[in-house]
This record gives structure tokens, C-alpha cells and sequence, in this order.
């Protein structure tokens, strides 16, 4: 199991190299000079290459290529490029999650873990706090 959020905005999937390790996953294709641009359009992350993974969900065997990065908030990161593939719904009301693979639906609900939610912060400006 590992924390992984869906995310919207997030045009494709991404992975820590840490949850990458606690997986059965073929090794990762390293790359150098690239860096992944936030929405806030400030915080970058460095890309450390991409990886086939396989994901399960229930009897469910799904399949995307990852960027996998040193540091993230969460485990795993879907984006859109998973949403789309499999046709992903989030029922907001119901509080579930659909993913369909050809005629197979799996539904799954969404877990709420905002106490072991870690965010990244980072100072536009300099800020000195006097003593």
C-alpha cells in the first residue's frame, strides 16, 4: 500500500524514488537535465528518469510510465495522462474513485489522511526573523 493522489492538473504520473524501492518494478530509466514545472508556475522538481509501472487496484492490473522524482508530498502522484487512459472518475459525493479497463470497472473509496499529509513549502523572498 502507499499514499497516491489523484491529481487534475498533473499532466502525468509521478512517483517517489523511495516508493519506487518498497515496489516489485523494473529498474528506472535515468535522465539528467530535465525538471518538472509546478502549477504555481515557482516550484520545480528534478526528474530522475521514468519507470513502466504496474499499478492494482483490487483484481484490476493497470499500466503507465512514471517520472520518478527524489521528493514529492505523497507517494505517487496519477495524473492526467492515467486519468485518461482509464477513464478515471471521481464521484466527489459518493466519495469514490471509478477506473475502467476495457468492459472491467473497479471502484474504490477515497481516504481522507490529511494528518499524514507532508507539503513542501518554499519562500519567494528572503525573510529574516529577528531574535
Amino acid at each position: 500500500m502507499m499514499n497516491v493522489m489523484i491529481d487534475t492538473g498533473a499532466t502525468n504520473t509521478i512517483i517517489t524514488e523511495e516508493a519506487l524501492r518498497k515496489t516489485k518494478h523494473q529498474k528506472f530509466t535515468t535522465s539528467s537535465h530535465h525538471t518538472l514545472q509546478m502549477a504555481d508556475g515557482i516550484a520545480h522538481l528534478k526528474m530522475m528518469g521514468t519507470v513502466d509501472l504496474e499499478i492494482k487496484i483490487k483484481q484490476m492490473v493497470t499500466t503507465i510510465t512514471a517520472i520518478v522524482v527524489k521528493t514529492l508530498f505523497t507517494d505517487c502522484i496519477i495524473g492526467t495522462d492515467y486519468i485518461k487512459k482509464y477513464a478515471v472518475q471521481v464521484h466527489g459525493g459518493k466519495e469514490t474513485v471509478t477506473i475502467q479497463k476495457g468492459n472491467q470497472f473497479v471502484t474504490v473509496p477515497m481516504e481522507k489522511q490529511v494528518d499524514r499529509m507532508k507539503i513542501p513549502l518554499r519562500l519567494t523572498e528572503s525573510v529574516r526573523i529577528p531574535p
